[in-house]
């Protein structure tokens, strides 16, 4: 009830005054948009940034749309292309949780220096991916003759889009197409939504040869249906707040 007001544009400081301390800020929007965000290093303190599923703001736990905590204490965070949905949107942040003598706690906290919390705000035209789209159920849609540019971060960051052919006439050639990134090697997977002898979505054909900033492509005919197409970098623990990779699909 008493989060702070921010707009698309706007920068914001804070304090983080004892270990249980949690700010919230409120971002309201008016129609689909994609928000970013850059938090500043904290001096003393390893700072943790959620994007809140309005619907669960209230709850204790499992409430987050985003977590980042990608850095270390003094490291900034960064957020990269979080859709948010008509209305009011929260933005929490708190310390992180550290391990000390076997033991779960959170004691970071500052009181004498401030962070900055930068929020961005674009429309979502269409072009980009989204986060969160780590499972199937959250799969950024993509369509034919159609590209999107996404981005990989955090660490482990997975990108899954959905791929629905289910109006084609009869069996298609379909061409994936994925350019590389620095820092990163790209590999792209083509998924079948029917689920395979270990509870996974079923692998179709994947690309996972190029290094560095090499593309990836495969290509393959597919009967109509539903499919999914899965991005990821290697390294895991390597990400990339800056470069984006493109998506493309196209029927030969």
């Amino acid at each position: 009830n008493h989060a702070i007001q921010l707009t698309g544009g706007s920068a914001v400081s804070g304090y983080l005054s004892h270990p249980s301390d949690v700010d919230w800020y409120k971002i309201e929007v008016e129609r689909p948009s994609i928000m970013s965000a850059k938090l500043s290093r904290l001096d003393r303190v390893d700072l943790q940034l959620f994007v809140v599923d309005p619907d669960k703001k209230d709850q204790a736990k499992d409430f987050e749309l985003v977590r980042i905590n990608d850095g270390m204490v003094n490291e900034e965070e960064i957020l990269t292309n979080c859709r948010v949905e008509p209305g009011v949107n929260y933005i929490r942040i708190e310390g992180a949780w550290k391990k000390v003598d076997g033991k779960w706690i959170r004691d970071f906290h500052n009181l004498e220096d401030t962070y900055t919390l930068m929020v961005s705000l674009a429309e979502d035209d269409g072009t980009q991916e989204y986060e969160p789209n780590n499972q199937p159920d959250q799969a950024t849609p993509i369509k034919p003759n159609f590209s999107r540019k996404g981005t990989l971060h955090p660490k482990a960051d997975r990108d899954m889009y959905r791929l629905d052919l289910s109006d084609m006439d009869g069996p298609r050639d379909i061409k994936i197409h994925c350019t590389g990134i620095t820092k990163l090697d790209v590999s792209v997977a083509l998924l079948e939504p029917e689920n395979d002898a270990q509870d996974k979505l079923k692998l179709v054909a994947s690309s996972d040869t190029g290094k560095g900033e090499s593309a990836e492509e495969l290509q393959r005919e597919l009967v109509p249906g539903l499919y999914y197409i899965l991005v990821r970098g290697k390294p895991y623990s390597e990400s990339n707040t800056v470069d984006a990779y493109t998506l493309s699909v196209s029927q030969p």
